[in-house]
């Protein structure tokens, strides 16, 4: 019983949560990119403490759409395989953990 609840103790360390807010220029309008192909791709890194419940850094997608003038945009939120390099034992120390934030998307059509 002791060796279960221990594995389980173990699984609740691994998880965390963070939120990314996703936010367009009010002047603009920026519709919602589907599957079509992404013309610009900026890769962003959000970091996070206490398990996700402290934010240390601010990941702020209206300036980026702002500055790129994006008109379509996707956002990817993922951990590529060397993340993990460094989440884990810093996950398991300060609860400090990072995600990958890809933003994509295209310019506005000429009009």
């Amino acid at each position: 019983m002791t060796k279960v609840a221990l594995i389980a103790c173990a699984c609740l360390l691994l998880a965390s949560c963070s939120t990314m807010y996703v936010k367009a220029p009010t002047s603009q309008t920026v519709m919602l990119l589907a599957n079509e192909p992404a013309t610009v791709k900026i890769p962003l890194r959000q970091w996070s403490l206490l398990w996700g419940l402290i934010p240390l850094t601010n990941v702020n997608t209206e300036t980026w759409v702002r500055q790129v003038n994006l008109g379509e945009l996707r956002v990817k939120v993922y951990n590529p395989w060397y993340e993990y390099l460094w989440n884990i034992p810093a996950f398991f120390v300060l609860g400090l953990h990072s995600n990958t934030i890809l933003l994509e998307g295209n310019p506005p059509p000429e009009q």
